[in-house]
């Protein structure tokens, strides 16, 4: 597997004895490594046998590799770093072509609260940060102007990069999430299938996975919410950014205007895919709260929870209670704190960020 950095980690260790399993017979199997994409890799199988268990986790490990090699910006011989190298029209495989159409997506459902070439703005802050000086009005303006022109440009089936620097981790890992599920679904033998890397988490199939949300202070439960079909991610700046003349400013930079991010402090999404969830997390630290608000609530299947910076909690309308069939998001009611212990088979989410560069949340 390539070793670069992601977005969400995990907190604390992930215990199996108690699951959500449908009428099936079939038992979960589980497998932890961690060195994937720079962070954590969490399988849970849903199997017949373990025989089975193991050609999942095979195909699981080798989707990954896969569309690792695609996708990258870590890894110089990646089909996107060659690909934005060259800077000329070229034909891209379907999975690099799928990527860049869902960031178009969310750029333009977004209104530019979320772009791939935030990662102009990006070195501007880290260049100032390691000169202990804000940046100046011009670099950030300039920045700013480069994010207001697309990113490549299409004709056709072909893309041709614009030359500035690009960041897709905001929807990138979250994709490879959403096809390790399927490949999974995919052998024969297999009824469900949970995929958590470094905090985004899918969960196809009969399984049923509770995700319980801890903020800033890792001591403090924020919610939970048991997820089917359904997929989870979490962004916010709460233990990363730039640290300037004694002052922290948020690493998720704003699109819009090439500085970081003040409205959200955290934002954890349930989407229909973790490609989607992935990006409405980075996007809902970015714009309003009711801005944020309204983007969930147009997106089918999706729900959110807001950390606001002085602690204050808003949920949208389908976080609490909504039935999406099979794929309900139900609130479970959490009496402990994350540091007495959750239930087994919990997984803990936290805002650990551990992507370097980028400015993706």
């Amino acid at each position: 597997m390539i070793a670069h950095r992601s977005l969400v980690g995990i907190l604390g260790s992930l215990l199996w004895a108690m699951w959500g399993m449908g009428v099936t017979a079939a038992e979960p199997h589980a497998f932890h490594f961690d060195d994937c994409l720079g962070t954590s890799l969490d399988l849970v199988v849903l199997a017949d046998d373990p025989a089975v268990a193991a050609r999942a986790e095979s195909a699981v490990l080798s989707e990954i590799d896969r569309l690792a090699s695609i996708v990258s910006t870590y890894d110089a011989s990646s089909e996107l770093s060659r690909w934005l190298a060259a800077g000329s029209m070229t034909a891209l495989s379907p999975d690099l072509t799928a990527l860049l159409r869902r960031c178009d997506h969310w750029t333009a459902a977004s209104g530019g609260g979320f772009h791939p070439g935030v990662a102009v703005a990006t070195r501007v802050w880290t260049t100032a940060e390691a000169a202990h000086t804000l940046p100046s009005s011009a670099d950030v303006a300039a920045a700013a102007a480069a994010m207001r022109q697309p990113p490549w440009r299409w004709s056709g089936e072909e893309a041709a990069a614009s030359g500035i620097p690009i960041s897709v981790d905001a929807v990138a890992k979250g994709m490879i999430v959403d096809r390790a599920c399927d490949v999974a679904l995919a052998v024969g033998g297999v009824h469900g299938a949970m995929v958590n890397i470094g905090g985004d988490l899918g969960v196809r199939g009969d399984l049923d996975q509770a995700v319980v949300v801890v903020g800033a202070d890792p001591h403090r439960v924020v919610d939970s919410v048991t997820l089917a079909d359904r997929a989870i991610a979490t962004s916010g700046h709460a233990h990363r950014g730039f640290s300037i003349g004694g002052v922290r400013y948020s690493h998720i930079i704003d699109p819009r205007t090439g500085r970081p991010a003040e409205g959200v402090a955290s934002a954890t999404v349930v989407a229909a895919s973790a490609a989607d969830a992935d990006a409405l997390a980075t996007i809902c630290c970015v714009l309003s709260p009711d801005d944020a608000l309204a983007i969930v609530e147009s997106t089918p299947a999706a729900a959110c929870l807001l950390v606001s910076g002085d602690g204050q909690v808003t949920v949208s309308s389908a976080w609490r209670g909504r039935e999406h069939g099979r794929g309900a998001t139900r609130v479970v009611p959490v009496a402990a704190s994350a540091s007495q212990g959750t239930p087994a088979g919990t997984v803990v989410l936290d805002l650990e960020i551990n992507r370097p560069g980028g400015g993706d949340g």
